[in-house]
């Protein structure tokens, strides 16, 4: 299944209001898991992209680390 950014916005939503500090990153990251690395990357982009607007979720937060996808490794 491929995700729409309004789908995943509405997903970090229903995540925030079930959810709140190491919880919310914790339910993002469990959700993530599940993703392919281009959905995984339009969440962490969603997530970020709200830190602005929600006091609960700051860009500098380390954790959010968990949800982007690994940079991969070129071979030589």
């Amino acid at each position: 299944m491929e995700w729409t950014r309004a789908a995943l916005e509405a997903r970090v939503d229903k995540l925030a209001a079930e959810n709140e500090g190491d919880e919310f990153v914790e339910s993002v990251r469990r959700f993530a898991e599940q993703l392919s690395d281009e959905d995984r990357e339009l969440l962490g982009r969603v997530v970020l992209d709200r830190a602005p607007r929600d006091p609960r979720v700051t860009v500098k937060y380390p954790k959010w680390s968990v949800i982007l996808p690994r940079p991969r490794r070129r071979s030589p």
